[in-house]
């Protein structure tokens, strides 16, 4: 992240305040199905309702096969913690996501896209080189789908979860000079 925008609509950036924006899916494929339904994040989970806007730098996905009672619903290896158990190996490769910038009307790829193609690296983050921007009232729809083509997706339930990282930014006035 070597480059930051030094303004923003017309505006010099005077500081930005580290800011993340999450949300959680349980998600539940069929695989008894021969094709996986497509699930939304449900719509208020993305939206952008701060007075600043958001600089959206990264999304981090991840995902983590569920335990309920003593049955795990993923694939190993995991470690139990807390009733989540731990990065399901194969999950970026079984997942796919579509981000829509909605107030753009705009997706961010063309087609479902495997997540693990989207990653890099051991942090597994989609790095943007040029910053998203959300202003108020904005926001994005994530839609989740799982391949049933391989033995990791057997699993049953998941719980998807994905952040945006990077900043609010606070502008100059629009002018010193009132006149």
């Amino acid at each position: 992240m070597g480059r930051l925008p030094q303004s923003f609509g017309g505006r010099k950036i005077t500081y930005r305040i580290p800011y993340a924006m999450y949300g959680k899916l349980n998600y539940l494929a069929d695989s008894a199905a021969l094709v996986s339904q497509p699930v939304d994040f449900p719509s208020p989970t993305f939206q952008h309702n701060v007075d600043k806007p958001f600089e959206i730098h990264r999304m981090i996905p991840r995902g983590f096969p569920v335990v309920v009672g003593t049955n795990v619903y993923g694939s190993a290896p995991y470690e139990e913690v807390g009733g989540v158990v731990g990065v399901d190996e194969d999950f970026l490769y079984t997942v796919t996501c579509r981000v829509k910038d909605i107030s753009r009307d705009q997706y961010l790829m063309k087609d479902a896209t495997p997540i693990a193609n989207l990653t890099k690296g051991d942090e597994q983050t989609w790095e943007f080189s040029d910053p998203l921007y959300l202003e108020r009232s904005e926001g994005l729809i994530i839609t989740i789908d799982r391949s049933l083509r391989t033995a990791a997706a057997n699993a049953a339930l998941l719980s998807v979860q994905i952040a945006f990282e990077g900043f609010l930014v606070v502008t100059s006035p629009v002018s010193d000079q009132r006149g």
